[in-house]
């Protein structure tokens, strides 16, 4: 299987709109005059980790079908795999030791969350698209109540200015409901993207040739229906309580609400699908589009997504941690550096200095990138 436009662009799109949520989220002030800047931000910015997380389970589908077409044996296809899981899980640990500190360790942050869903979605990979569906409605069904019992809140006290984050203490029960419920990005419900992930490219890549463009109208119409169920729980849970607020509540991202999951999934997987169909649907589109210069821009951020996660990491925070410690705390100007614009200037400044870097690893044959890395450390 030929590498696919859609999936290139969607994932460039992901660390694009990542890159420039995190910029304004963490060094820009809210004020009036800039307001809808802030909130738009925020809006796009919502689409970047669903679309990541979904196209872990995508991209696993494409990858170890690919191998065994190559006459790979399973069992090395799943040592692979087991060992890249690892590996992304580990490096997800020492991003947190080293961009945000010790005591941000168990956070339970997006790559370690992806290095969990590659083993989750692999060993579920035999149920049938109807079975992996009804687990997806299981995890949305049970992931509220569990949090309330839980005492979901009890782990969002710390305060640096208007921002709640997460602080877990160093016990194994707690740790384990971080990892499981509590944390920035916990197994449920953030599953169910990569399940949707996994299934959605079975469903449609997995058919034969003359079935997918029918199949890829029918994950299109399917993604706007969640979308319109998403938007819709949204707006019915305001002032609403009792046990229906689990799941009709205002869209949030911590906790990851019901309403948020139903319409950011609808939202990618009516994209992925589109962009399937209007740059990967046959042949003759597939090749006009990587033959284009966009393509090539898209294709690059996409390749290297990894190491534009960690350095856009490094080079908004450390700057921000090295001023904040002359005024004698690292902490000091969190939230309130710069204004939404300028936190946008500095994200489109960095996306272009980075695309000259990625072209030279693309020179190097991307020797020294994460990916590089990665790909030596799996084997």
């Amino acid at each position: 299987m030929k590498r696919l436009n859609s999936i290139d662009i969607l994932r460039a799109l992901a660390i694009i709109l990542m890159v420039q949520v995190h910029f304004v989220g963490n060094l820009a002030y809210w004020f009036p005059a800039q307001a809808a800047l802030y909130d738009l931000s925020f809006l796009f910015g919502g689409l970047a980790a669903p679309s990541f997380t979904l196209l872990v389970g995508a991209s696993l589908w494409i990858s170890n079908n690919r191998r065994r077409a190559e006459g790979v044996p399973e069992r090395a296809i799943a040592a692979h795999t087991f060992r890249r899981a690892l590996v992304i899980f580990v490096v997800g640990l020492i991003f947190n030791l080293i961009i945000w500190g010790p005591e941000e360790l168990f956070d339970w942050d997006i790559l370690t969350f992806i290095g969990s869903a590659i083993v989750v979605v692999y060993l579920i990979r035999r149920l049938p698209d109807w079975a992996i569906v009804g687990l997806c409605v299981a995890i949305l069904a049970a992931s509220p109540p569990l949090r309330e019992w839980t005492g979901y809140g009890s782990h969002w006290l710390s305060q640096r200015g208007n921002y709640t984050e997460y602080v877990v203490p160093w016990r194994a029960n707690e740790i384990l409901l971080g990892y499981t419920l509590h944390g920035y990005f916990p197994l449920l419900p953030w599953l169910v993207f990569p399940l949707a992930g996994y299934v959605s490219a079975r469903h449609l890549l997995g058919a034969e040739e003359h079935l997918r463009k029918r199949r890829a109208r029918s994950l299109l119409a399917f993604g706007g229906v969640l979308g319109l169920l998403g938007l819709g729980a949204h707006l019915a849970g305001f002032g609403l309580e009792g046990p229906l607020a689990f799941y009709l509540s205002p869209s949030t991202f911590y906790p990851v609400s019901t309403s948020f999951v139903l319409l950011t999934l609808g939202v990618v997987l009516a994209g992925f699908a589109g962009l399937w169909l209007a740059l990967d649907g046959d042949e003759a589109r597939r090749a006009a589009a990587s033959r284009r210069d966009w393509m090539a821009f898209f294709g690059r951020y996409s390749r290297y997504a990894l190491t534009v996660y960690v350095l856009h990491h490094a080079l908004h925070l450390w700057p921000m941690y090295v001023a904040g410690l002359a005024q004698g705390d690292v902490w000091f100007y969190w939230q309130d550096w710069v204004t939404p614009a300028g936190a946008l200037g500095l994200a489109a400044l960095f996306l272009a200095a980075c695309y000259v870097m990625l072209l030279g690893w693309d020179k190097a044959r991307r020797t020294g990138s994460l990916e590089w890395l990665l790909a030596r450390a799996v084997g």
